[in-house]
């Protein structure tokens, strides 16, 4: 699980699937400058962090409390609006990921971008910044109780490639999304878009569930 000191963590290369993905995401989705304006939706970015443990794949996912305004009690990826100073999405990814998990940007390794999504119930357009933290057990993580109810570390295989899908009225519109049970939970919306792209992608080179030990 994540948190293991790093001071004793073994060093893990990319898994030859994410040095695929890296090569594809760097190929087909270039990384980019935020715009100076004109954009209809709002700006953000969220990082999309694996890292290894035991020989598996893991992702890190927060669940936000239940008090928030924007998303309450919603499992999702560390991530939130652009700000002023973020010159990028890289930027506002790993800025935010250190702001309300504590994770170490210094040492996440950035391999691209996702394609955007777009959240329907806040207007915010997403940028997925692909990482990877290249210890084993994954980084020591310390959460803003403001902004982090709770991390959840499901591993690559407990997501699989197959989520249910429901229909979700927003704004008057119905929308069809993917839904991932997580021990009790329900990861869904963009943020399940985010994940099942990314397993899809994934799958397409290799089993790319196991790491190596």
């Amino acid at each position: 699980m994540a948190g293991q000191a790093q001071a004793v963590a073994a060093f893990v290369p990319l898994p030859p699937p994410l040095e695929a993905c890296r090569l594809f995401c760097r190929d087909h989705f270039p990384f980019f400058s935020w715009p100076r304006g004109g954009e209809s939706c709002r700006q953000s970015a969220v990082l999309v962090t694996l890292y290894p443990h035991e020989g598996t794949m893991r992702m890190i996912l927060l669940v936000r409390p239940a008090n928030l305004r924007r998303h309450p009690g919603q499992i999702g990826f560390p991530g939130g609006a652009r700000e002023e100073r973020d010159l990028a999405p890289v930027d506002t990814a790993l800025r935010e990921a250190s702001e309300e998990i504590g994770l170490d940007r210094s040492k996440a390794e950035v391999l691209g971008l996702l394609p955007r999504e777009f959240a329907y119930s806040s207007d915010f357009c997403i940028v997925p910044v692909l990482a990877w933290w290249p210890f084993e057990g994954g980084p020591v993580l310390r959460p803003d109780p403001v902004e982090v109810e709770a991390l959840l570390t499901p591993s690559v295989n407990e997501l699989g490639e197959t989520p249910s899908l429901e229909w979700r009225e927003e704004r008057g519109r119905a929308f069809l999304y993917p839904v991932f049970p997580l021990g009790g939970r329900r990861l869904w919306g963009a943020s399940a878009r985010i994940a099942l792209r990314f397993l899809r992608l994934l799958s397409r080179f290799g089993d790319g569930l196991s790491c190596p030990s």
